[in-house]
């Protein structure tokens, strides 16, 4: 992404009390991007070996791994940018790798959103279906957090809705 798209709306987060007749001083601009991810992962990952809980893990750490990586690189939009220059971001807001334990949380969440319950073989099972990534024979991270678990539940609701029609019909 250019630097000067973003630099094209400057006016707009800057500290200008009118902008034809509009007062943007109050508003809140959020901007999402994943160009930190393979930074983040690897960071993420690496306190992971040094035995660090993710949780412990300080949004002060990675606001400051996001903005070494982001506007160290040209091609990201945000080096030498105007909006960077003129400091008028106020956080870098990382999305974290999500562990097996997240991942089986939204599980449980998808089922208890169609009103059924979770087993843990199920929740092995659809754990088993999915990309996770970290140190070697360890499945520590979700490459695509939960974005696949609602369709995953979906199959197996389904399945059990026709599992438990079959058996009604034989009777």
């Amino acid at each position: 992404m250019p630097s000067s798209l973003l630099d094209s709306i400057k006016m707009f987060m800057d500290n200008h009390p009118n902008i034809e007749g509009i007062d943007y001083r109050r508003s809140i601009f959020i901007f999402r991007s994943n160009l930190a991810a393979t930074a983040i992962n690897d960071y993420v990952l690496d306190q992971y070996d040094k035995g660090r809980a993710r949780e412990a893990i300080t949004l002060e750490e990675m606001e400051e791994i996001i903005r070494k990586d982001v506007l160290s690189k040209a091609d990201t939009g945000l080096y030498n940018a105007k909006i960077i220059n003129s400091h008028l971001i106020s956080h870098f807001v990382p999305f974290l790798p999500l562990e097996t334990n997240h991942i089986r949380q939204c599980i449980r969440a998808e089922f208890l959103k169609s009103g059924q319950h979770s087993y843990n073989k199920q929740e092995t099972e659809i754990l088993a279906q999915l990309e996770f990534f970290g140190p070697p024979g360890s499945k520590a991270f979700a490459v695509k957090g939960c974005k696949n678990v609602a369709e995953k539940v979906n199959v197996i609701l389904y399945q059990r809705h026709r599992n438990y029609k079959r058996a009604n019909l034989n009777f």
